[in-house]
């Protein structure tokens, strides 16, 4: 294979006339996923860049994702939520965000709009001082992921 074939360099030809800008680092960001994984596939890139250049990043992990199997008895559940939150913390390690330390709610995986208040009140007081909040897209099809970019 010849060439750069990075997604970088498939991108590069629409963006050429993009103006490029460097804007500052924010001094805190806050990431807001519903479960366990919603942050490194909707925002790992960006996390880690911010990370990186100096970024406070407060990462709030709603759910445990335990639902993921909805028909599971309690104690698997309860299994898959330990595995989801191993993942997640090797995730991060592997993206190089070894010092963040995600703030877990614990609330109920494909119940978060029926806690949506408590999510709400939790949010307000870890985003009070960010600069920065991602979060997932408020009409995502999921509803826990609706609830949390509501939230």
């Amino acid at each position: 294979m010849t060439g750069d074939h990075t997604v970088e360099a498939c991108w590069r030809p629409a963006l050429a006339g993009v103006p490029r800008r460097r804007l500052p680092a924010p001094r805190k960001a806050t990431v807001v996923a519903a479960h366990p994984d919603d942050e490194t596939l909707g925002a790992g890139g960006v996390v880690r860049h911010l990370h990186r250049q100096g970024t406070e990043v407060v990462l709030v992990v709603a759910t445990d994702g335990e639902a993921a199997f909805p028909d599971s008895p309690a104690d698997e559940r309860a299994e898959l939520a330990g595995i989801r939150r191993r993942e997640l913390r090797a995730a991060l390690d592997r993206m190089g965000l070894d010092g963040v330390d995600p703030v877990w709610l614990g609330l109920p995986d494909s119940g978060l709009a029926e806690h949506e208040d408590a999510l709400v009140s939790v949010l307000r007081e870890l985003m009070a001082d960010s600069d920065l909040c991602l979060f997932p897209w408020p009409d995502d099809p999921h509803p826990d992921h609706r609830a949390a970019g509501r939230a």
